[in-house]
């Protein structure tokens, strides 16, 4: 039996606390589909994640209500295992210093960041938490091309708002803004399952405001509301739509399908979609099973357009004269002529 804990000031031992019930999909099961298809991680690290979302999900003290495998983000000086999470009772939010033009954060456990996300630089190492993202950096990571040397948060809301997908049908949106599982579910053929009409967007679209929801400020009283700006007046994309509405990227297909097998009559054959958009993401399905998963650098797909110089500064404006307020420039000494030597 393990050891119990030593109470520091009365060097007793103290009862340990019960493990905490939590619910996470099968790692394993996962690890199968993924490598029929040639995509995530190989079944050696994939047990490793087995373990470190038991350890996620057991520890009292985090209170995790389900804990899922995002994926892997490899980094320029670490690469960062992502462990998405739901908690069961969200944490006190320090109040927000908005300025006048500021967009407030979600609340935590709702739109950007409906999940809370653990970060660990190798598997079975120090788990890491990270921050509630906020409108502002949103709109700063897609300023930005670079390859990720630290901060996550921004770039996995614009990955998982992307990517994380699920069979069209499987869940159906109810009216709190929430999912629910539907009940006459079929499983597509695992040749529908290489189609974009076949899957669907499983989280809220991420709008320019850097929120999934738009935020419209309110007048002050006695004055008109004014007119809502372009980023106010955003629709975004119905819930659960499917890929097939997706943009293209680059000039070509959002997205490309995968199959395990090129022969039809394999049986248990697995299929799914991978994305051009965020390369790395996929999502994989065998009968009503599925996973989704990302391995690549955080980059998204796009040409680079750096942001434009500063204006540049006014010419001066006045003529550039000789002033007669300064001093005369004063003479040059004359060199004193040596005499000259008589002959």
């Amino acid at each position: 039996m393990p050891e119990l804990p030593i109470n520091p000031e009365t060097g007793e031992p103290e009862e340990a606390e019960a493990p905490n019930e939590y619910e996470c999909e099968n790692a394993l099961n996962d690890a199968a589909l993924m490598e029929a298809c040639g995509v995530g991680l190989s079944r050696t690290d994939m047990y490793g994640v087995m373990m470190v979302c038991k350890q996620l999900g057991e520890d009292p003290k985090l209170g995790v209500a389900t804990v899922r495998f995002f994926g892997k983000v490899l980094g320029v000086y670490a690469d960062y295992y992502v462990f998405e999470t739901t908690l069961r009772e969200q944490a006190e939010e320090e109040e927000e210093k908005l300025g006048p033009n500021d967009v407030p954060s979600e609340k935590s456990g709702a739109g950007a960041n409906g999940y809370t996300y653990f970060v660990c630089n190798q598997l079975g190492g120090a788990l890491f938490r990270l921050p509630l993202v906020k409108p502002s950096h949103i709109k700063a990571a897609r300023q930005v091309k670079k390859f990720v040397s630290g901060k996550l948060e921004a770039q996995l809301a614009r990955i998982a708002a992307s990517t994380v997908l699920c069979p069209a049908g499987y869940f159906t949106a109810n009216e709190e803004g929430g999912l629910d599982k539907a009940e006459d579910f079929t499983p597509p053929a695992p040749t529908d399952l290489g189609t974009t009409a076949a899957w669907a967007h499983r989280y809220p679209h991420l709008k320019k405001q850097g929120r999934t929801t738009v935020f419209t400020k309110e007048a002050a009283e006695g004055e008109e509301a004014p007119e809502p700006t372009e980023e106010e007046s955003e629709q975004g994309p119905e819930p659960l739509s499917t890929l097939d509405k997706d943009a293209e990227v680059e000039g070509g297909e959002a997205w490309t399908p995968l199959f395990s097998s090129t022969n039809s009559g394999v049986k248990n054959q697995v299929a799914g979609v991978r994305s051009n958009l965020w390369q790395g993401a996929a999502a994989v399905a065998s009968g009503a099973a599925f996973t989704n998963v990302y391995v690549g650098w955080g980059v998204k797909t796009e040409r680079f357009l750096p942001l434009p110089p500063p204006p540049v500064a006014q010419e001066y404006d006045q003529a550039l004269v000789e002033s007669n307020e300064l001093p005369q420039k004063p003479e040059p000494v004359k060199e004193e002529e040596e005499p000259k030597e008589e002959e």
